[in-house]
């Protein structure tokens, strides 16, 4: 049977991405390249640019002369911006390893000519075969999950396949169900709302033998799990690491970004400090890297994501040489990825996957979440991990969601060769900013005379500390929690090497039960 004939029948995952995403970052739709029906969504007026060898630049005079003259014949003008890390100039210690040789292209149009379009450029410099092709990659957008709720942004780009299936109403894909009740994924509880923990919080004592995870996501809101062994504001040299929001745009301060308005909450307002709760409960010592990257809309750029990651990569080899007092990365938890336009043409050479083959070089496991297609259609970077499972550095392990109590997939997960462990995703209980409380009211509220005050649940009131919320988001950080749990047990088994690493990502994945 050819392959044709199989991808007919796979089923095309849903992706939507919010109107606010779309506007900020230039976004324009890809049709779908692949029997498979994926579509991607990519920034319109940049490109990013690397090489096969770290140690050199990304294009060559020769090759960036080609991709201008064919730009300029499509009516785009061209800038070009390094990538690389600033180095303190009083940091002389010499690298353990080359650092990514990535830059990021911008384009403009030129006088009298339409919009940019990198996707008519990269198109076009493949057809011709000039020197840069191979080297170019698009700027995709990485979604953490659906744009559901409030006024403003449930438009979007959204691609939806199947019968009963909508984007931007309840299902949507990426990697965490949002907004109020009745408004989830098949298969999966209603969606984000406050519950309490009934159990003590955790004690987050550091030692010397706790492990290190970077979470990259929309930051940290206001709890009392995280007063304590939590980086908020990592830096290097000075410089910060990801994006820093000013306090009205910071989705875990107020989570009220998008509809200042009606005052609701962003549909991912919390995710960064759902995540870290889940990892902090499984593995109460472990030291948190807090990275935002995201917006409140559940959008990130992959230049941000890449450029954050370039600044990891770059603590990495000051920590390993003992330069920086910080002890190195052992885990980086990604709960977010996109659909890529040509699965086939994914290399460790340039972009997102050339950023965490730099990382995994290094010794850091990188946990990522499946995705929410409802489909075995792959979803990046998880499916790096098919590849990833013969590289030399550590491990990339993809992360699908099950049921809790069961031994079956949750309806919501993507699926595939290409999802190595699956991990409970629907209705997991974890922490959101105390500060959270927005517009949504109790439907009934009353004060009987010689009584408390009575009311319902208010729906997005978070005061308390908790949610409770579904997604192959929740899943990945599970797994990071117990690998890092592993790690933190003085036992033989703590890895000291990548092989040893591998081995105890290999029978914490047999442990799922699912495969």
């Amino acid at each position: 049977m050819n392959d044709t004939a199989v991808n007919w029948r796979r089923r095309p995952p849903a992706f939507a991405v919010p109107e606010t995403a779309v506007r900020r970052l230039a976004l324009r739709p890809i049709a779908a390249q692949t029997a498979a029906g994926t579509a991607t969504l990519y920034s319109a007026n940049r490109l990013i640019a690397g090489t096969a060898d770290a140690s050199k630049r990304a294009l060559t005079d020769h090759a960036a002369g080609e991709l201008d003259r064919l730009a300029a014949k499509l009516g785009m003008a061209v800038t070009r911006r390094s990538l690389a890390v600033p180095r303190s100039s009083k940091d002389r210690t010499p690298l353990a390893s080359p650092r990514p040789g990535q830059s990021r292209i911008d384009l403009a149009s030129i006088k009298g000519a339409p919009e940019p379009d990198a996707w008519e450029l990269l198109s076009e410099a493949t057809e011709k075969g000039i020197e840069a092709a191979e080297s170019l990659a698009l700027s995709h957008v990485l979604m953490a999950g659906g744009s559901v709720s409030g006024v403003g942004y449930v438009s979007g780009v959204g691609y939806v396949s199947g019968v009963g299936y909508v984007s931007g109403v309840g299902y949507v894909s990426g990697v965490g169900y949002v907004s109020g009740v009745g408004e989830s994924a098949p298969g999966a509880p209603a969606g984000r709302m406050p519950v309490a923990w009934p159990g003590v919080a955790p004690i987050a004592a550091r030692d010397a033998g706790s492990p290190t995870v970077a979470i990259l996501d929309t930051g940290l809101g206001a709890h009392p799990w995280f007063e304590t062994n939590m980086t908020r504001d990592p830096r290097l040299n000075g410089a910060p690491i990801g994006l820093r929001f000013q306090p009205d745009d910071d989705p875990e301060r107020s989570g009220i970004t998008l509809d200042p308005i009606n005052r609701t909450l962003d549909p991912m307002a919390g995710h960064g400090t759902f995540i870290a709760g889940i990892i902090r409960a499984a593995c109460p010592s472990a030291h948190l890297i807090s990275v935002p990257v995201m917006y409140g809309d559940g959008a990130c750029d992959e230049l941000d994501l890449i450029a954050a990651l370039q600044l990891l990569h770059e603590r990495q080899l000051l920590a390993q040489a003992g330069t920086i007092s910080e002890p190195p990365i052992d885990i980086i938890n990604l709960s977010m990825g996109y659909y890529h336009e040509a699965p086939d043409t994914v290399s460790d050479t340039v972009g997102l996957a050339a950023a965490l083959h730099s990382l995994t070089e290094l010794g850091v496991t990188v946990v990522a979440s499946a995705g929410n297609g409802a489909s075995d259609v792959e979803f990046w970077p998880a499916a790096m991990c098919r590849d990833h499972e013969q590289a030399s550095g550590a491990p990339l392990v993809s992360v699908g969601s099950c049921n809790p109590g069961s031994q079956t997939v949750s309806q919501f997960s993507n699926t595939g060769d290409w999802v190595r462990t699956y991990r409970p995703g629907a209705a997991i209980v974890s922490t959101m900013p105390t500060s959270f409380n927005a517009a949504a009211q109790s439907s009934t509220h009353s004060q009987p005379p010689a009584f408390p005050v009575r009311s319902t649940l208010d729906v997005d009131d978070y005061s308390g500390g908790f949610g409770i919320w579904s997604g192959t988001s929740f899943a990945a950080p599970l797994f990071a929690g117990q690998l890092a749990q592993r790690l933190a047990e003085p036992r033989p088994a703590r890895a000291q090497s990548t092989r040893e690493m591998g081995a105890l990502v290999a029978e914490l994945c047999a442990e799922g039960g699912l495969r």
